[in-house]
This record gives C-alpha cells, sequence and structure tokens, in this order.
C-alpha cells in the first residue's frame, strides 16, 4: 500500500498552528480531502531554519 493521508484542517487552522501570515492566492481555499495520494499536489509548510 503506498503511503496516502488526509488534509481535514482548513487554512485558518493550519495558519494558526504554524504561526503564518495570511497569503495572496487560492491557497486559502483548502477543501478536506480524504484520500491524498503521493503523486498529487499538495500545500506544505516548510522552515528556512539551518540546523547544525
Amino acid at each position: 500500500m503506498c503511503g496516502r493521508y488526509t488534509l481535514t484542517a482548513g487554512w485558518g487552522e493550519v495558519a494558526n498552528e504554524f504561526g503564518l501570515p495570511e497569503p495572496l492566492g487560492a491557497v486559502t481555499a483548502l477543501p478536506p480531502r480524504y484520500n491524498i495520494a503521493p503523486s498529487q499536489a499538495v500545500p506544505v509548510v516548510g522552515s528556512r531554519r539551518r540546523y547544525s
């Protein structure tokens, strides 16, 4: 079985959890998705922090 996962939180919840500013564009419309396959595009929260 491949690594499928879900996205149940809306943009507001994701932004609050990670302390993100409100973005411009369509990224704020994150509909719930319950069967995300590895080949599908999904939003990603990254960090520019460098670890040594």
